[in-house]
């Protein structure tokens, strides 16, 4: 099925100077949208002056992980659509949705450069050959999966929650429209120096072979044999 745009729920979060940053050309892109979202969801620890008739979800330390949560959790629509405050929406991107499963994945724009989300990387996600996330770009969720498998308190938590869908045998599809440009800058949360973002990636590879993982919020993941 095509979901129609007023079944989604474009969800972002405002953490730290992000609003002040990014936050203006945000809300133009999403205001420039050619087929408008059901809902737009906004998770901040600060009051933000946004358009009539979305929300902002009050999220709290540490709130940068949970509150991409929060904000699902409260969303009514049975789609979402996350989207990065330093990234834009295109003016398509609401328009004629790829058929679903449960995520759909596709490319972005960066740099002037388009990555596209990688079939066959998705297939190795679980493998030390693949060294790159191979989904990097947007992603089109049904609601319940998020909720199912919400990201985990820790950096590249996009890395996370993809190695538990291809474990789990979620429907995961791929679509090649750029509904999203992203806005390259110093200070990526995920791409910090010091994190040590690669070692958490190989330890949930070893997880998710050795037994199996709950869904959940928390670092290190529940597993059981």
């Amino acid at each position: 099925m095509k979901p129609a745009s007023s079944e989604v729920a474009i969800v972002t979060t405002a953490w730290g100077d992000y609003w002040d940053r990014f936050g203006a050309r945000w809300v133009a892109s999403v205001e420039a949208l050619d087929d408008a979202p059901g809902e737009v969801i906004i998770a901040s620890d600060r009051l933000l002056d946004v358009p009539a008739g979305w929300r902002v979800v009050t999220a709290v330390q540490p709130y940068f992980l949970d509150a991409w949560f929060w904000g699902i959790h409260r969303a009514h629509s049975p789609f979402i659509f996350m989207c990065g405050l330093d990234d834009e929406v295109t003016p398509n991107a609401m328009t004629d949705l790829p058929d679903m499963g449960d995520v759909v994945y596709g490319p972005q724009e960066a740099g002037g450069r388009i990555h596209g989300p990688r079939p066959d990387g998705w297939e190795r996600i679980l493998d030390d050959t693949e060294e790159w996330f191979p989904c990097t770009g947007w992603n089109l969720m049904r609601r319940d999966v998020y909720l199912k498998y919400p990201q985990r308190r820790v950096v590249w938590a996009d890395w996370l929650m993809a190695m538990e869908l291809k474990y789990n045998k979620v429907d995961v599809r791929f679509d090649d429209v750029v509904r999203q440009r992203y806005n390259l800058h110093d200070g990526q949360h995920s791409r910090s120096e010091g994190r040590d973002p690669i070692k958490n990636v190989v330890k949930f590879r070893r997880l998710v072979r050795e037994g199996r993982v709950l869904p959940g919020l928390e670092w290190p993941p529940v597993v059981t044999e």
